[in-house]
């Protein structure tokens, strides 16, 4: 029988080899992530295939190789390449709402409207207060002329992201010809909005009663008023600068 003595010496040696391999796995597995994740970077930049191929080599359970790998063929029109590294790339990450709104994208391209759809449906679940998946899915229900629907997405994208309102009033002149279908699509709600509608119409000589009482409520300041006389002068749009300017008192 071992005397006590032994024993100990034998278990800590144990312990000593058990946490020196522990700290080996680490060493490998951390060098291994961080040529993952240097020639992930070095295949985003160049879009070589032969490094993305490297970065999932050295880092096969990294979703941002996977996700730059998609990125690259992305970027080289592969799309069901693109698609596949997408997936994989979900398995890792699966509540990333960017990689949804990608994949949707992709299936799009890729002409499967259904299977883009439910995508980019997935993406604005895991981020409702984000634009870019419900743009995407607005243009998606354009291109297959669900119009109505679409531009309840691209109004709700605009909510969110100011600056996509000169690009959804485009779309909604594009699509409609008549003054209240433009505000109707486009569904201004906050002052800005409504702001950025009016000047719109303006432009294009449109108006709608829904706007001209806007441009001479009390929701605009003076300074605010002022720019539209001056906007609605330059298009020589008089009686209704003469209604804005005197709505100020």
């Amino acid at each position: 029988m071992k005397e006590p003595w032994k024993r100990s010496h034998v278990f800590a040696g144990a312990v000593a080899l058990s946490y020196g391999s522990f700290l080996v796995f680490l060493l490998v597995s951390s060098f291994m992530q961080g040529l993952s994740h240097y020639y992930s970077v070095q295949a985003f930049r160049s879009g070589s295939e032969t490094d993305i191929a490297a970065a999932i080599r050295y880092g096969p359970d990294n979703p941002v190789a996977h996700k730059n790998q998609a990125l690259v063929h992305l970027r080289n029109k592969n799309y069901q390449a693109a698609a596949d590294a997408f997936e994989r790339a979900i398995e890792f990450r699966e509540n990333d709402f960017l990689l949804w709104s990608h994949l949707g994208y992709v299936r799009q391209q890729l002409g499967d409207p259904e299977a883009a759809a439910g995508a980019f449906e997935h993406s604005i679940k895991l981020a409702p207060n984000h634009s870019q998946p419900r743009y995407y899915m607005g243009m998606l229900l354009l291109d297959v002329d669900r119009d109505e629907e679409a531009f309840k997405y691209l109004s709700d994208a605009a909510r969110y992201d100011a600056s996509l309102y000169p690009a959804i009033q485009r779309l909604a002149r594009r699509n409609f010809k008549d003054a209240k279908a433009i505000e109707s699509a486009v569904r201004p709600v906050s002052t800005d909005a409504k702001r950025s509608v009016a000047r719109y119409l303006i432009k294009y000589r449109y108006m709608t009663d829904s706007i001209r009482s806007f441009l001479l409520s009390d929701e605009l300041t003076i300074g605010q008023k002022n720019e539209f006389v001056k906007y609605l002068l330059h298009k020589n749009q008089y009686q209704l600068a003469r209604d804005v300017w005197f709505s100020r008192q």
